[in-house]
This record gives C-alpha cells, structure tokens and sequence, in this order.
C-alpha cells in the first residue's frame, strides 16, 4: 500500500469520526436544547422551520441541508482540489443521513450544559475535519478559502458573526431565547476551533548543535523550510557554538525536534511561539 493510499485512508477516517461527532452533537445536544446550530445545517434548519409555520411544508432540515451542500460543493468545485471535496462531501453525507441512524437522545436535561458541551463537541469535530485537510462544507468553504490565501486573517470569528447574523433572523421569527442560547453554542465551538487549530500557529526553534549541516540536511529532507546559521560561543566552555535557527508550524515541532536529537542527542533546543512571520515562509494549504 502506497504512502498517499495510507494517508488519504488515515484522513477518511478522521472524516468519518468527525461525522460521526458533529452528528451526535446534533442529535444529543443541538436538537434536544432545541437550539440552531452552525452555518448551513443552521441555515437548513431555519427554512425548513418558516416552511412549516407559514406554509405548512414539513421538509427534514438535514436532508435539505445535504441537498444545499451538493449544489454548494458543485459550485466552488474549481476553487478546491478534488481530495478535499471527496472527503467534504463524505463528510456532510454522513451527518445529512443521520437521521436515520442516530436518534435523537437525552444525556442531561440543563440546556446550559447541552449548550456549553455541545458546542465543545461541535467545534472538536471540526478540528477533526480539518486535521483530515477537509471541512463540513457550508461556510466551511468560505474559511479554508481565506485561510489558504490570508492566513492571518481571523476567519472563524467572521464565520461566527455570519451564524449569528442568521441566529438574530431566526430570534425575530420565532424568539429570541432559543436564539440567545444558540450564540453562546457558536462562541464556545469557534473557541474551540481557534485554539485547536494549529495549522496556522507558528513556532520558532533556537538549535544549538555541534552537528549543525547534518542536522539541517535531515530537516530539509523531510521539512520545506528555512534554517539560518548563527555562530557564537559557550560562556562557560569557550568554545565555538553554532545555532541553527527557523521558523514551523506547531503541528511540526515534534517531528523536527525528533530528526535533530536522533542526529545530536546533545542538541540544545528552545521551542517559542511566534505572534507573526513575513516574508518567505511556506504555509501549508488545504486542497
């Protein structure tokens, strides 16, 4: 089985579990707490909602929701690669049919704690998407688009306001406490994205080896990134120093750290966080 073969199945995986949990959030939590939940699925569940009240149409929202995401996935096709709309798409088919596999459940009866939790659970399945390089679609599209062309740009939180602009609309029609509630859901799933997404957080690393070109021939064989050479010397020991220093993302720390104390065990190394990088950096995209 080929590298590529076991990676995209590791991804489908993930996928699959993350499903699975944006599905259970919603059945457990989401519908329960009688709460709207995020982007398009609540968006789907608002139209479904005026059609029964105004026109008496009784529409399930997840299977309107899943119709929604096809058109969607068709239409921005172009703009994103063919891996990542495969495993989108399986993505938010799996949570569309849940209905008829996952029934709705009660775990607890506070709405607070089904707000607050399923909010949590919500925003770990789309980590969970993201680290499989794909999304649950919907305004999903929109934040991996700015993400991959303006990373520095707070996307998630824009998405949020976008949900909450739809959660005043659905407070107008049919009240504003379930509304309220649904806003605190949104709040606490894009803290959770934003703090567990570390795609796009920074780490700088201050090496100091004796083995410095072997250690950075490992790193550029496994790592797109620049190393700097600095030279200095011990305090104490008076000997001449060599520092490698460079810039990854925190999702790559580990690794690189595991290449150069394979190569130095001695290898001193201080791992920082970086607030911002300009200039020629590689940042990896999702496609």
């Amino acid at each position: 089985m080929s590298t590529e073969t076991k990676e995209f199945l590791k991804s489908l995986l993930l996928v699959v579990f993350s499903a699975l949990t944006a599905s259970i959030s919603i059945h457990g939590f989401v519908n329960p707490a009688n709460l709207y939940p995020a982007g398009f699925v609540g968006i789907a569940k608002l139209v479904t909602e005026i059609l029964a009240k105004y026109f008496n149409i009784h529409i399930q929202y997840l299977l309107l929701y899943l119709v929604i995401q096809i058109v969607l996935t068709i239409l921005v096709m172009k703009y994103i690669g063919k891996r990542f709309a495969i495993l989108t798409t399986i993505q938010f088919t799996i949570v569309s049919l849940s209905d008829f596999f996952i029934p709705n459940f009660h775990i607890v009866d506070d709405r607070i704690l089904l707000v607050l939790f399923g909010g949590m659970i919500t925003g770990i399945s789309s980590i969970l998407a993201l680290k499989a390089k794909a999304s649950g679609g919907g305004t999903d599209y929109i934040a991996i688009y700015t993400q991959n062309h303006h990373p520095h740009v707070p996307i998630w939180d824009y998405i949020m306001y976008l949900n909450w602009a739809v959660l005043l609309v659905a407070g107008f029609i049919f009240g504003f406490e379930a509304a309220m509630y649904s806003m605190i859901f949104q709040f606490v799933s894009t803290t959770i994205i934003n703090n567990m997404d570390s795609r796009h957080k920074l780490n700088g690393l201050y090496i100091i080896t004796e083995y410095e070109d072997d250690v950075a021939e490992a790193i550029f064989s496994k790592f797109s990134r620049g190393i700097t050479k600095l030279w200095g010397e011990g305090a104490y020991t008076k000997t001449p120093k060599t520092m490698l220093f460079m810039v990854v993302n925190a999702f790559e720390v580990e690794e690189v750290c595991r290449i150069i104390l394979s190569i130095d065990e001695q290898a001193f190394i201080n791992v920082t966080k970086s607030e911002r990088v300009v200039g020629n950096f590689v940042r990896h995209k999702i496609t």
